[in-house]
């Protein structure tokens, strides 16, 4: 093999073994950092798909009363209902946006779609018997209602199992913290449904019947389950202060006096169901303490997003790092390669065309690299001394 290719063949060599490992991990860092970005990208789009799932629930409180008093809704009831509906739309089209964000988002824009779906078809045939008294319209209708946004509300839950499977699969870190998110609202949810299920017994001014007790059993312990996870969970992150704080203030905003108060008209509702208070006067005591439990949803969220931020921008970090030390290894290998071949390759092969020459008897061709101080040029020195 000539002396030309023999070198080139060394130095690809060695680009190889020092460049490849190198390129490798650089590729890993870029994986990385793709998979990090998505994981942010997943954690914008649950919180967005929980805030439409809190909004689906929310259509609770204003249906409540006008389904079951004895007077058509009033304008103050329907502009509550407009109100709620106007703010659900809003967040299903923001959910819908983050969703659209997801690099392979398909089935979650379809599970969603078809929440959407479901809550308009609910909404369709709610919405027209509020303007009748209660003698016209239809029961069935009016029952159905709360269990309507329950199963609303379900088809949520398995857009959210999907979605924190593939933060946990980037990140397993940020687990806990959307299940902190999702156990608050949840939370939350149990608390309202609690208080929404006295509210027709306190519309109608009667006892509250042995179902209405039962559901409301069944809410008070997912309520107390939801707050020991809660605490648990808080505990695991280490008690960040955002989350302490804002669990500490849901905490003694509910337990401390709303739930207290539901307790009071329960039992009084089992009783000669002479209530202090209405459902209207209810709701303005209980949704307040438990939108609370919202404020530690979203500090999760937010939690979340930021974990999920420092790490894409560490991978970031490293990313470039790698490159940056690809580039100068391909920029010294290259500038050595340069640097031989022009001081020792290229005057090798001068010289043995001299040699050629002189073996030919052409005594009289010129000697290059005799100004040298090295050996090539102490070669050409010897050449010299031959002709």
């Amino acid at each position: 093999m000539k002396i030309g290719r023999l070198f080139t063949v060394s130095m690809l060599s060695v680009a190889a073994l020092a460049i490849v490992p190198a390129a490798q991990n650089v590729v890993g860092q870029y994986r990385t950092f793709v998979d990090r970005a998505e994981a942010i990208r997943s954690v914008e789009a649950f919180g967005a798909i929980l805030s439409f799932a809190q909004h689906v629930v929310g259509h609770r409180a204003p249906y409540i009363s006008p389904l079951f008093q004895e007077t058509p809704a009033t304008d103050a009831q329907l502009a509550a209902i407009a109100k709620i509906r106007q703010t659900a739309d809003t967040s299903f089209a923001k959910a819908k946006a983050a969703v659209a964000e997801l690099s392979d988002g398909k089935s979650v824009g379809d599970g969603l779609a078809q929440a959407g779906a479901k809550l308009n078809d609910l909404r369709a045939i709610t919405d027209p018997i509020l303007s009748r008294p209660l003698s016209a319209r239809d029961q069935a209708i009016a029952r159905g209602f709360l269990p309507g946004v329950s199963q609303v509300a379900a088809t949520i839950d398995p857009i959210l199992d999907g979605l924190a499977d593939r933060v946990a699969a980037t990140d397993a870190s940020l687990t806990t913290l959307l299940n902190v998110a999702r156990t608050a609202q949840d939370l939350r949810i149990a608390a309202g449904g609690r208080a929404a299920a006295l509210s027709p017994a306190l519309s109608a001014r009667r006892q509250i019947t042995p179902a209405e007790k039962a559901g409301m059993d069944r809410a008070l312990g997912r309520i107390e389950t939801n707050r020991d996870r809660l605490q648990s969970g808080v505990q695991q992150l280490g008690n960040p202060q955002r989350l302490t704080a804002a669990l500490k203030e849901a905490n003694e905003a509910y337990f401390g006096r709303a739930n207290a108060v539901v307790d009071k008209e329960m039992a009084t509702g089992q009783g000669d169901a002479n209530y202090s208070i209405n459902a209207d006067q209810l709701a303005e005591i209980v949704v307040p303490a438990i939108e609370k439990f919202f404020v530690l949803r979203d500090a999760s969220i937010a939690e979340a997003r930021d974990h999920a931020a420092a790490a894409r921008d560490s991978a970031l970090t490293m990313l470039i790092i790698g490159v940056v030390i690809v580039a100068a290894l391909i920029a010294l290998l290259a500038g050595v390669t340069l640097l031989l071949r022009r001081r020792v390759i290229a005057p090798v092969i001068a010289l043995t065309a001299v040699i050629g020459e002189m073996a030919r008897g052409h005594d009289d061709v010129a000697i290059p690299s005799s100004g040298r101080d090295d050996e090539i040029s102490a070669m050409a020195g010897s050449l010299q001394t031959f002709k």
